[in-house]
């Protein structure tokens, strides 16, 4: 089997992002006019019910999807795709009669789902589309199908939150926008596998029930450290509902929503063509170290400058483009920007814990740092402040992460020199600017505004000169 050049991921990645980014754009021209006539609470409530499918879309199809990408015949892919989608139906219309009955005979112990409750069974429907139509396309290289799922379903969150406005901007518009794009999304991905299935019908097919003994480690660690990990995500989101009011919520939702779409952009592309290019790899070799250098590299690469930017001047530019009153979010995307940046390189190699059957280990690395941001997210009911919860948050945040990156640069096998090689130019302007900065706002209180344009379009332009600087061949593994 010829071993698949790492150089081969980067057009993948062009493919999937370049149609995410026109649905980025889209959304962050729409922003400034959704938080001009949506509340901070509507912002609040969007975000718990995000939170809430997020976590439930981790549980209901077991992550049998991640399973998807392993087995080398397609017949016994598409089996574990029919398994996936199967539980997750069942699991669906489990919950959907779970949420009946709590809603029905106990609705006071939590008020906030009252007005929402309804949507959770419709998200976690498109949810399992994406999921497992996601993990079905990267193993089939459907990176184009993938590229207009990712165009379609935000351009569908947009148009339907937009409409809200004509109406009664509320939380329920934002969350049926959310819903509405996740199904969408959903539907262009499962397309291919219903014509797949036609194209193997008269095969014979591996069990069910035997596949889903054989890949059972999915469902035994997979699933319990990917819900770990979406806890730990969303654990704010939880804490400060319950300590502050859903302003807070809200500026934090506008805060993480904006410092996601880095890793909404690029993260998912990268890890979905890693995926595809390093099962070659290892199927080839038995190792992954050159797929995982080069992510690595170009990951790191990406994300000095663009985060420190954003950090550095994010209070003055939310005041600015979302209007009075939403620099409390700004200030928020600040603390969150160095955890966010170290969560932006580590997330997409995420992956190859499955690939090298590695389940246990990224388990336990997962249960660790859920249980630190707990214990940091508890002070939220000891401090007075949102500012303090999120700072200690962010601290416990990036060591745990910076923790689970050493491993997965072990496992991989990826080349230390190579990867610390790059990136110390960018550390040498961050400090710069850190400098500027700061002496600026000493002297000159509207001096980061000043300057916020130059820096919003390097912001824009880093990225693509270092991908560029990777396409002309100027990194290399050996």
């Amino acid at each position: 089997m010829t071993i698949p050049s790492p150089n081969r991921i980067l057009p993948n990645i062009i493919r999937i992002s370049g149609g995410t980014a026109t649905g980025h754009i889209l959304t962050l021209i729409a922003t400034p006019i959704l938080t001009r006539f949506y509340a901070p609470a509507a912002f609040g409530e969007m975000a718990l019910f995000q939170a809430i499918v997020s976590v439930l879309g981790v549980l209901v199809t077991l992550q049998y999807e991640r399973s998807i990408n392993v087995p080398e015949d397609d017949a016994s892919a598409l089996r574990l795709t029919q398994l996936a989608l199967m539980i997750g139906a069942a699991n669906i219309i489990l919950l959907g009669i779970a949420l009946v009955l709590f809603m029905q005979f106990s609705p006071v112990l939590w008020p906030g789902l009252k007005s929402i409750w309804y949507f959770i069974p419709i998200g976690s429907v498109g949810i399992v589309g994406l999921q497992v139509g996601s993990f079905w396309a990267i193993r089939m290289g459907e990176f184009r199908k993938l590229a207009l799922a990712r165009i379609f379903q935000p351009l569908t969150v947009i148009s339907v939150q937009l409409l809200g406005i004509a109406f009664l901007p509320s939380g329920r518009f934002l969350i049926a926008g959310i819903t509405a794009g996740w199904l969408c999304g959903g539907l262009i991905l499962l397309s291919s596998i219903i014509t797949r299935h036609r194209e193997l019908k008269g095969e014979k097919l591996p069990g069910r029930m035997a596949l889903a003994r054989r890949y059972v480690n999915f469902a035994r660690y997979s699933m319990p450290s990917m819900l770990l990990g979406a806890a730990t995500r969303e654990m704010p989101v939880f804490f400060l509902s319950a300590a502050f009011s859903k302003d807070i919520v809200g500026y934090y939702a506008l805060a993480n929503r904006l410092l996601i779409m880095p890793a909404a952009l690029l993260g998912k592309a990268v890890a979905q063509s890693l995926l595809h290019t390093a099962k070659k790899e290892y199927h080839a070799t038995g190792t992954v170290g050159q797929s995982s250098t080069f992510v690595l590299s170009l990951l790191i690469s990406l994300s000095i400058i663009p985060f420190a930017v954003l950090a550095l001047i994010a209070p003055e530019v939310f005041r600015f483009i979302f209007g009075a009153g939403w620099e409390t979010a700004g200030i928020y995307l600040s603390i969150l920007a160095p955890m966010t940046a170290i969560g932006f390189v580590t997330s997409p190699l995420g992956v190859l814990f499955s690939l090298l059957e590695k389940q246990p280990l990224e388990f336990r690395l997962n249960y660790i740092l859920a249980t630190a941001v707990t214990m940091a997210l508890a002070s939220a009911f000891l401090f007075s402040r949102a500012t303090e919860v999120l700072a200690l948050y962010s601290v416990v945040s990036s060591m745990g992460l910076c923790v689970v990156l050493w491993v997965i640069i072990s496992i991989s096998e990826a080349k230390w020199a190579v990867i610390c090689s790059i990136g110390r130019s960018d550390l040498s302007l961050v400090v710069f600017l850190l400098a500027a900065i700061f002496l600026l706002g000493q002297f000159f209180p509207q001096g980061k505004m000043f300057i916020g344009a130059p820096l919003m379009v390097l912001v824009l332009v880093s990225p693509l000169m270092r991908i560029g600087r990777f396409f002309k061949g100027t990194f290399v593994c050996s």
